[in-house]
């Protein structure tokens, strides 16, 4: 008897519609969820031009009870397996989409950044919830993340490949202002403490800055940041211990290392 390909049918409709959006998917399998739902298994999407690529993802899946999709106000439940285990929820609801996860230790290796930055291993842990609106001015949430054991090449021209100890990054956002109510850094020879807000503004790059922090470094045999931190030790005047202040815009921004402006 002839078996219909009902697995090679799916696959192909999800890789059509990813590039309908302009989207490249390449998926391992997939399944159906009763009574309402997909599981994608080993895959990784990548943005136009892959500017933009996802992490490998061992599976996620989307789910939903038939009945929440009727009306104005639309929910789905989805979990991720990656290394760690995710779960949360998204509402949409008048234009916004209300997004909550709580996720353990996911693997986030190869996960590329549209500046061009690699993030070639790390795991990251995720808990709050957020509102988005096609209007990046509006909206709110709060966000708390922690990762650890992560390398991320091609940050910058002064570290080519950054090794992250731990950092670990909390944020709320309330429509324009976003309040980044603690960041810490922890790498080889170096520790950063930090806080500000951020005002968002269109375009995006004339948000305003107001960012401060303290860096404390220490006598290690190697800092990936060595190139870096002679050049900030000059204004700091030679202290392994010094405040920092960005302020200024996105686009023009202004960076005072003790009160000295760097740039």
């Amino acid at each position: 008897m002839a078996r219909f390909p009902l697995k090679e049918a799916r696959n192909w409709a999800i890789s059509t519609a990813a590039s309908s959006a302009e989207l490249d998917i390449s998926l391992g399998d997939s399944s159906i969820l009763l009574p309402l739902g997909l599981e994608l298994e080993s895959f990784v999407i990548a943005g136009k031009g892959r500017a933009l690529v996802t992490p490998h993802i061992d599976v996620l899946g989307v789910k939903a009870n038939p009945f929440s999709l009727i009306g104005s106000r639309k929910k789905l439940s989805f979990y991720i397996i990656n290394g760690g285990e995710g779960k949360g929820a998204i509402v949409i609801e008048e234009g916004k989409a209300e997004i909550g996860i709580e996720a353990n230790l996911l693997d986030i290796g190869g996960l590329k950044l549209k500046n061009g930055a690699v993030i070639e291993r790390g795991k990251v842990s995720i808990k709050g919830s957020i509102t988005i609106e096609a209007d990046y001015m509006k909206g709110k949430g709060s966000l708390h993340a922690e990762g650890s054991d992560m390398l991320i090449k091609n940050a910058s021209l002064f570290a080519p490949e950054l090794p992250l100890k731990k950092f670990t990054a909390k944020l709320d956002k309330n429509g324009a202002t976003v309040m980044i109510k603690a960041l810490a850094l922890v790498m080889d020879g170096l520790q950063f403490n930090g806080q500000g807000t951020i005002k968002l503004a269109k375009p995006a790059q004339n948000s305003s800055l107001d960012l401060g922090g303290k860096i404390e470094l220490s006598e290690a045999s190697y800092s990936p940041l060595s190139g870096m931190i002679s050049m900030i030790k000059g204004p700091a005047d030679g202290g392994n211990n010094f405040t920092i202040h960005l302020s200024g815009t996105v686009k023009r921004p202004d960076l005072k290392i003790n009160g000295k402006k760097l740039f």
